[in-house]
């Protein structure tokens, strides 16, 4: 007795009420939607399009060894195996300094550097001079900042962004 069943229109994401005990979302707040911050709104649509184009690299690298430059399977080892080595090597430490810098920023450089490499292979391609020693070097340069820095900034740098009005 003195219990009811709560419906869906009932059930609303809340900020928590330091005044009230309950914990977060215990008390009485005002009713939050992530769409309504513009910051969010930023961050989300732009690692959006980020992910898809690391989706996207993660098939056209290997695509173009094999259709451009008729790459064997032991080539094709040696650039996948590239991509996935600079997070091994380098995590840790980037990891650390992600920490202590910007996060903000250390996004966007590294998302900016990711499309500058990926830029040399059609430029490449176009002036002649597309090969397998290009192909490793940005496979393995896209997989430290696919992996190592943008991955480890993302899950860093959104619980750093909660303000006060989260």
């Amino acid at each position: 007795m003195g219990h009811r069943e709560v419906t869906d229109s009932e059930i609303r994401l809340r900020r928590a009420n330091a005044d009230v005990s309950g914990g977060p979302g215990g008390g009485l707040g005002q009713e939050m939607s992530l769409f309504k911050h513009s910051d969010f709104l930023k961050f989300w649509s732009a690692d959006s399009i980020s992910f898809f184009g690391s989706q996207f690299s993660a098939l056209a690298i290997p695509w173009v060894a094999v259709t451009a430059l008729g790459a064997d399977p032991s080539q094709m080892g040696i650039l996948g195996a590239l991509s996935l080595l600079a997070f091994p090597l380098f995590g840790l430490f980037v990891g650390v300094w992600v920490d202590r810098n910007l996060r903000k920023r250390t996004m966007i450089v590294s998302n900016m550097g990711r499309a500058l490499l990926l830029a040399t292979i059609p430029a490449a391609a176009i002036l002649g001079g597309l090969n397998m020693s290009l192909l490793y070097i940005v496979s393995f340069l896209v997989g430290h900042f696919r992996r190592s820095s943008t991955s480890l900034t993302r899950h860093t740098f959104l619980p750093s962004s909660k303000g006060p009005s989260w």
